[in-house]
């Protein structure tokens, strides 16, 4: 700003009085109304009086510029020399060492968000507790019950295996009897075919009365025994045939009766009976005795 050097170089020069002429350019300047010609009135002026009287002022009047003067530029228009610029400070050399780093500025703080009161945090943490815990109910609840369900669908196949284990098992006990069926029927339709066959009437003892049998023997294919009548072997035992060539019983066959009673079985002969022998039916021990012991069903002589 020129403001401060305007200052300084008034303040710098001495006072005095200015020259008319100066004194006329400058209220010129200022009023923007040109001053009277010296050339109309003669070439003088008469000062004015403060009391509204014309004429000289102890010589301090202002006088008309002269001839020429309106041809000088105005004194306000005239430029003032620039401010002068402060040097700058040298800049020290550099001598390699690192320049401790400048202060960090002072920055505004950072606005804090204020902190919930206590009770607020504290029923903040127990509905988060509270939400685990239901969380942790939910899930377990969901893993039970799909154990449950895992578990009702594993003892629903062990159960049906174990059923198809069954029925399994109930064929193979049903295909056994009617191979064995079928097989004494052939054997028996080979002894009642044989050509050499001789039968033997078995009748019921007091303790089946009713009950009947017949044994077919060949020398050349065995025997076939067919009864009627027997009662169901209590749980434990069986029915065993006897056949007594002399003083000694020679065990035959186990005979196992239908739930009528009725029995049909194959009779290998034992080592040494070659031809018709008498023959009994008893109740014995299951899996058969070495001698009989049980009470007699059946009873036949040739």
């Amino acid at each position: 700003s020129l403001l401060p050097v305007a200052r300084g170089l008034a303040l710098a020069v001495s006072p005095h009085a200015a020259p008319a002429e100066l004194r006329a350019r400058v209220i010129e300047s200022v009023t923007g109304a040109p001053l009277p010609d010296p050339a109309d009135d003669g070439g003088r002026s008469e000062p004015v009086d403060e009391g509204g009287s014309a004429g000289p002022a102890d010589g301090a009047g202002i006088t008309a510029p002269a001839a020429g003067a309106g041809d000088r530029p105005p004194l306000l228009e005239t430029p003032l020399p620039p401010a002068p610029t402060p040097p700058l400070a040298p800049t020290p050399p550099y001598d390699g060492r690192e320049q401790p780093a400048s202060e960090p500025t002072e920055q505004e703080p950072t606005p804090r968000m204020p902190k919930p009161p206590p009770g607020a945090q504290k029923k903040g943490g127990r509905w988060a507790l509270l939400s685990l815990a239901a969380g942790g109910l939910v899930v377990a609840a969901g893993l039970g019950l799909f154990a449950a369900r895992q578990a009702n669908l594993a003892a629903a196949l062990q159960e049906n295996l174990d059923a198809a284990n069954t029925q399994a098992r109930i064929a193979e006990l049903e295909a056994a009897a009617a191979q064995r069926v079928a097989d004494g029927i052939r054997g028996g339709a080979r002894v009642l075919t044989a050509t050499d066959v001789q039968p033997l009437d078995l009748a019921g003892q007091p303790v089946a009365p009713d009950a009947r049998g017949r044994l077919f023997w060949s020398a050349t294919e065995g025997g076939l025994l067919t009864a009627t009548g027997l009662p169901p072997a209590p749980p434990g035992r069986v029915y065993q045939l006897w056949l007594i060539p002399d003083a000694s019983p020679l065990s035959a066959a186990i005979l196992s009766a239908d739930p009528e009673g009725r029995v049909m079985a194959t009779v290998t002969p034992p080592e040494g009976v070659t031809g018709p022998v008498p023959a009994a039916v008893t109740l014995e021990p299951a899996g058969g005795a070495a001698t009989p012991g049980g009470e007699v069903y059946l009873l036949g002589r040739p």
